[in-house]
């Protein structure tokens, strides 16, 4: 079937043949008969990731298998949602999640996702020991984390452009508690930022918030830790409410200073109450709270711009993103700094390296994107790089060389914009 497709950002939008097979046998049979195509997840990328005119959707491969207590094997179309409904119940939780759980185990592949614990859990390749995936020439191989190193490890954030995931191999973690403890740290600048952060890398959890939707940044330091709980007979559910306040795209674009007074709130309330104990479900996926809330962008969408740079000008390259972002005229609705430990050797295309990477939304606009131009520059200057996943319209993508699977993304990199 023909349809427009497009991610979580909105932008670009492009219209696609989408291919649904239901058996391995179906899928099979697509890679080897399409000379170019890109499987697809559940389009929560927030640029032009996961496009391209023909894309494959998995959306049938969504079992979860039982390999042995610690261990599951999951389609690469299951959503994290029901992985984590399925395995919290069992006492179990994943070592690594992002910031939401409305994505496939396949795009978590593809991406090689991170959480706000890379510095001590490393990225979501750690966690998998086997993965199942389909070569351009339509062949179906397994494929082992110890004895097939390298082209296990080249899957991990190469964007799909490898081939297709059909499966992976999870290990899980034992999970003690339902709620962790949160102390929120407010800091003056993004050289006292850092050296807070560093402060906190014993803790279980750190991610650093900012607001620069108005004239002055406003900083926050958050740390978190498990709480444990006493009660071992106590029944484990994964809950996470989730609320449709924007059920469809607002037509009228929202003003500069209304995401500023919304996070004036939100920082003004942290200050009032600085440590507080958080339930799991809302301190890691907080974003799904609200279901459809990139609709604020309206039909434009948003951008994201998010880039890393090694720790020994890590204050000076934040800093000075900071400033650029302050003085210019696009709006960033949010912004969060998280730091990464060291890369693994084995995944060439992922994206976290050693050192502090910093995530911008924008509105999607003109402003913002000679803005991103010149971040791009900073960037560069640098030595950084920036995350594929988030990626519509910067310059500094790197392509994965490749025959067969193709998007949208790499043929812009391969062009030179």
């Amino acid at each position: 079937m023909w349809k427009e497709i497009y991610g979580w950002g909105k932008y670009p939008r492009v219209k696609a043949q989408v291919y649904e097979p239901e058996t391995i046998d179906e899928l099979v049979n697509i890679v080897k008969n399409e000379p170019e195509l890109l499987a697809r997840g559940m389009g929560k990328s927030y640029g032009d990731a996961g496009l391209f005119d023909k894309v494959i959707s998995l959306k049938y491969f969504d079992k979860i298998h039982q390999v042995s207590d610690g261990v599951i094997e999951v389609e690469a179309g299951c959503s994290l949602l029901k992985v984590l409904e399925t395995i919290v119940p069992n006492k179990k939780f994943l070592k690594v999640t992002p910031g939401i759980c409305g994505i496939s185990i396949g795009g978590a592949i593809a991406s090689d996702v991170h959480g706000k614990n890379h510095f001590n859990s490393g990225s979501f390749y750690n966690m998998v020991s086997e993965i199942k995936v389909i070569d351009p020439e339509g062949h179906l191989l397994i494929l082992d984390k110890e004895k097939d190193a390298v082209i296990f490890g080249s899957f991990f954030g190469s964007m799909g452009l490898k081939g297709v995931v059909v499966s992976a191999k999870i290990q899980l973690t034992e999970l003690k508690g339902l709620m962790l403890k949160e102390v929120k740290i407010p800091v003056e600048s993004i050289d006292e930022f850092i050296d807070v952060f560093e402060e906190h890398l014993c803790c279980n959890f750190c991610v650093g918030w900012l607001n620069l939707a108005g004239k002055e940044a406003q900083l926050l330091v958050k740390a978190a830790n498990w709480i444990s709980e006493s009660d071992r007979d106590r029944v484990f559910i994964f809950n996470k409410r989730r609320y449709a306040l924007f059920p469809f795209e607002f037509p009228v674009r929202i003003p500069k200073w209304a995401f500023n007074l919304f996070n004036k709130r939100y920082y003004a309330k942290a200050l009032q109450k600085q440590e507080h104990i958080v339930k799991m479900e809302n301190y890691f996926y907080p974003l799904d709270t609200i279901t459809n809330w990139n609709n604020v962008y309206g039909r434009k969408g948003l951008l994201q711009y998010h880039f890393n740079v090694g720790l020994h000008v890590a204050k000076e390259a934040l800093d000075k993103a900071v400033k650029m972002v302050l003085s210019g005229d696009a709006t960033c609705t949010m912004a969060v700094i998280k730091r990464f430990g060291k890369r693994n050797d084995h995944t060439p295309y992922s994206f976290p390296d050693e050192g502090y990477n910093l995530a911008f939304d924008f509105v999607n606009d003109r402003a913002a994107m000679d803005l991103i131009a010149r971040l791009d520059d900073l960037v560069e200057e640098y030595r950084g790089s920036i995350y594929k996943t988030k990626d519509a319209v910067s310059r500094l993508g790197q392509p994965v060389r490749v025959e067969k699977f193709q998007s949208v993304q790499n043929k812009r990199y391969l062009n030179g914009k």
